[in-house]
């Protein structure tokens, strides 16, 4: 007897038409990157202190188009602050798809609000939701610890991540430098 192969249904949203680039999209961090400052400050020494920033990839689900973004920060404020920017050059999406992963509920886990770590990690959803409910955007949450779930973002961050080793030639970059070479690696 022939067999086929199993597959777990495809939410609706995969195949509604038209579709307009940037309506549906998943987005994740990577690991952050020490940048070099672009202003010296006067206690420092001859080297350029350094500084963490934390690159943002938003895929769209539909074309598979990557745009990065890069935040100073893992909080929920930095984020919907790329997350305008990205708006303002793609459009304003309907959905977006996230895993909500330790990075992005890092800012919740800073809060001290004594909350269990269940609650905790839905509270930068709920925020994300109640800051951009204005906007029409509907936020959707694969599980944690579940790549496969957000799995367009998490190929492309592993795809930019081959790209980002091929280009870099090992030394630190100035926060626009990186802004530029992501932007090529995509």
């Amino acid at each position: 007897k022939q067999q086929m192969q199993r597959m777990g249904p495809l939410p609706d949203y995969k195949f509604e038409m038209p579709i307009r680039p940037f309506s549906t999209i998943c987005i994740d961090f990577l690991a952050p990157i020490l940048v070099k400052d672009t202003v010296r400050h006067k206690k420092a020494t001859r080297s350029a202190t350094k500084t963490k920033v934390f690159p943002l990839i938003a895929v769209c689900l539909h074309t598979d188009s990557v745009h990065t973004l890069v935040s100073t920060s893992y909080s929920t404020d930095d984020l919907l602050c790329q997350l305008d920017t990205l708006f303002a050059i793609r459009g304003t999406p309907e959905r977006i798809i996230t895993d909500l992963g330790s990075q992005l509920t890092k800012a919740a886990e800073l809060t001290g609000d004594g909350d269990t770590a269940a609650e905790t990690q839905q509270v930068p959803l709920a925020q994300l939701e109640a800051r951009t409910a204005h906007q029409g955007i509907k936020w959707v949450q694969a599980l944690s610890q579940t790549p496969w779930r957000n799995g367009k973002a998490e190929a492309a961050i592993k795809s930019l991540k081959r790209s980002f080793g091929n280009l870099t030639k090992g030394g630190t970059m100035t926060y626009s430098e990186l802004q530029c070479l992501l932007l090529r690696c995509c």
